[in-house]
Parts: structure tokens; sequence; C-alpha cells
């Protein structure tokens, strides 16, 4: 009878350490296996003032309004921050012998958030140039310094100048910043004319010009064509809207806070 009740006991202490080992696997998963997100963040004041005041409208169409504008800070509070494999799996260069030139000589493959680790201020930035106001988020919340800046602070207009492209980056090499390059999920199989495409392609003539390059992955389609939808239908300007994204990357206040 003893030692029946120590089998059932040694049974029981089985299950329970087989419970422990399974919960202990699932925080693991969870811990480093689900997408980053946005972090949580303080809404402006004046996106405040404006949530109250729909609130208190009995208007029907003020209320679709405001429903649109919680749905919207709902989705920037859980704005996912692709991991760099995540962001690697949705490009074409992934698998590709160029990804592998990038790997090996450039300063870093990198994701969004990895961004916020980095020491990069005035580094020059370079992609996203027409993607609905991100690039210009991206490069105030990180400091760094915008393509059309750089233009101007090296003198080169590239309206006029022929080669503008060779002679812009070899000035940005020569200036010893870091490079931080945005590259879209079509790098390779773009067709049209990119001067984003002809500056990868310079870098990749010479594979000592990429030791100074960051390339970041992932920061294309942060601005979803759901999130533009609903900013329509909160009827919140660009520049409101704006204000919001940088709360969501993770900045307490910026340029886009005094236009409201």
């Amino acid at each position: 009878m003893l030692t029946n009740r120590f089998l059932l006991y040694e049974r029981h202490v089985d299950s329970v350490r087989g419970m422990k080992k399974s919960v202990f696997l699932i925080f693991f998963c969870l811990l480093f296996f689900v997408p980053a997100h946005a972090e949580d963040f303080e809404i402006p004041a004046a996106i405040t003032a404006e949530i109250s005041y729909l609130r208190d409208s009995p208007d029907a169409d003020l209320k679709q309004r405001l429903e649109s504008l919680e749905s919207l800070i709902a989705k920037l509070r859980v704005l996912p921050l692709l991991t760099v494999q995540e962001a690697l799996s949705q490009s074409d260069l992934a698998g590709t012998r160029t990804l592998d030139i990038l790997q090996q000589y450039s300063r870093g493959i990198i994701a969004l958030s990895d961004l916020r680790t980095l020491p990069l201020a005035q580094a020059y930035s370079l992609g996203l140039s027409s993607q609905g106001g991100i690039y210009e988020m991206l490069a105030e919340r990180f400091g760094l310094t915008m393509w059309p800046d750089a233009y101007a602070q090296f003198k080169i207009d590239w309206h006029t100048e022929e080669n503008h492209t060779d002679v812009f980056l070899r000035r940005v090499q020569a200036s010893g910043k870091p490079v931080v390059f945005f590259l879209p999920n079509k790098t390779l199989s773009y067709r049209g004319k990119s001067i984003t495409v002809n500056e990868l392609k310079w870098f990749l003539k010479d594979q000592t010009r990429l030791r100074n390059v960051y390339f970041v992955f992932g920061a294309y389609d942060l601005i979803s064509p759901e999130l533009e939808e609903l900013r329509a239908k909160a009827g919140l300007s660009r520049d409101a809207f704006r204000a919001l994204f940088m709360r969501a990357l993770g900045a307490s206040e910026s340029s886009y806070d005094q236009m409201l």
C-alpha cells in the first residue's frame, strides 16, 4: 500500500514538474518570438482635447469620427516593429548574393527597432523619400540628416548636376559619418527609375563603400493603408497624425506638436 502511494506521489510530482516546464516554455516563446510593438505613449494635448469634444457631442457623424480616432490610437499602440528576420522575409533581397554582400561588408543589417540603440546623431539617411512622411519622421526621431538637407549642405543641385548620385555619395562617404539606408521590400525587382536603387548599386560597386552603412529593413510599410484610412475617417490632419505617430515611435514630443 505504501509503495502504491509513493508511486502516486512521484507521478504527481512529475506532473507538476511537467506543467512548470510547459509554462516556462510558453513564457519563453512569448518573450522572444512575439513581434515587438511600439511603446505605450501619451497622446498630444490638442488631440486629447479633440477626443473630449467628440465624446461630448451628440452628433452621430462626430461619434463616428471618435470611433475611427480611438481605433487609430489603439492600432498605433500596438504598431508592429518587425525583427530583422521578419523584415527580410518580406524583402526580395532574401536569399540573394546581394544580401550576403551587405551582411558581410556593411556596418549592419538591422530592423527599425534597432535604431534606438545605435549612436546615430547626424548620420546621413537614404531611402524612403516618398512614403507618407515616414522618412521625415524617422529622421527627426533618430536625429538623422535627411538627404535633401545633405545635398544642400554639400551645395549639390540634383536638378542640374548630371551625375549627382555619384558626386553626392562620395561627399557623404568622405565625411566619415554613418549612413542609415532604409531599403524597400522591392529593391531588385523594381523596374522603374529609382534614386534609391541607383544609390544601392553605387555602394555595391565597391565593397569598401559599405563599411559605414547600416541597412534598415521593415520601415517602408510602417504606415499601412488601414492607418491612412482611419486617419481620414477621424478627420485628422496629416500633421496631427504624424504627431501621434512620432509618439508611437517613442518620441516624447516632436516638431509636429507645434503644428496642432
